[in-house]
């Protein structure tokens, strides 16, 4: 099931802005049932001149809705992805976002029925684990190798795979 996209990146972007210049952002008043009538996680994804500059969000829905979903990532990638500073008010007009809706649960899946462009991938290994959305690599190959790297998982340590379905929304 899609999304209105123009309104899922309005709803992003405003929540950023808020966040960076009065530390909250709240869902706006007036929003679509497409956005208030389901739940599904989503990540919020945030480049700087081409370049990740932050990333945050839920597999699985946290929040009452997914307006509010998206509201809460928005907010996270400000602060909470702690291999980046946090984000600076001054730079919030220079961002592009991505917005990545989650569609389906995460499913165990070979590397053969991995599609780069459909599918995020979420790799474990014992108690370590990450995700890797489709923006992030355009092969499998890579994917993985970025799943590994987050994680801290060797080349050589078993790996679990799963897939789950998104729809990718970018400004």
């Amino acid at each position: 099931m899609s999304v209105p996209e123009r309104e899922v990146i309005q709803i992003a972007r405003s929540a950023l802005q808020s966040t960076l210049r009065r530390g909250v952002a709240r869902v706006p008043r007036s929003v679509s049932p497409a956005l208030t009538a389901r739940r599904a996680g989503v990540f919020v994804t945030v480049l700087k001149q081409g370049r990740l500059r932050a990333c945050w969000g839920t597999l699985e829905p946290q929040q009452a809705n997914l307006a509010a979903e998206i509201v809460a990532a928005a907010q996270g990638v400000c602060t909470r992805d702690k291999r980046f500073p946090p984000l600076r008010s001054e730079e919030a007009g220079r961002l592009r976002l991505i917005v990545t809706v989650v569609l389906t649960p995460p499913e165990p899946a070979a590397p053969a029925r991995v599609h780069p462009r459909d599918h995020g991938v979420l790799v474990r290994s014992g108690t370590r684990s990450a995700v890797v959305l489709p923006h992030e690599g355009r092969t499998v190959r890579r994917m993985l190798m970025l799943a590994r790297q987050k994680a801290g998982i060797a080349p050589a340590e078993p790996l679990e795979i799963f897939t789950f379905r998104v729809q990718t929304i970018s400004d």
